[in-house]
């Protein structure tokens, strides 16, 4: 399911208006089987910092919770491997090495599936 926050929709918006860079999101979902999306699951970290990530999984949707949030945001898959929780922060998996790479503007960081 493509999800797409309202407060994003405006910006466009405003961006589109005031003649700024824009880029249109793309809305075709991927649909990635719930046996995959399983690889994925679990407790995140950064060896030698107490940042955590934990992934958990509702049927055919991935959720992302940071430390000790309560609950968790719902990860929007764009390839079998990669999603997304909106413009500007990408997840990629690497369910070979458990590894789980969080990209976003100012740079990536790399956490490791604890065991």
């Amino acid at each position: 399911m493509k999800m797409y926050p309202v407060k994003d929709i405006v910006s466009g918006i405003f961006d589109i208006y005031w003649n700024r860079p824009f880029q249109l999101p793309t809305l075709e979902g991927v649909n990635v089987s719930p046996e995959v999306l399983e690889r994925y699951v679990g407790v995140y970290s950064i060896p030698g910092a107490p940042a955590k990530m934990t992934i958990t999984q509702d049927g055919a949707t991935l959720y992302i919770r940071a430390g000790n949030e309560q609950s968790g945001v719902p990860l929007e898959e764009t390839a079998e491997d990669k999603f997304t929780i909106g413009p500007g922060v990408a997840f990629e998996f690497d369910a070979e090495k458990g590894l789980l790479t969080i990209k976003r503007a100012n740079g990536e960081r790399v956490f490791t599936k604890e065991k």
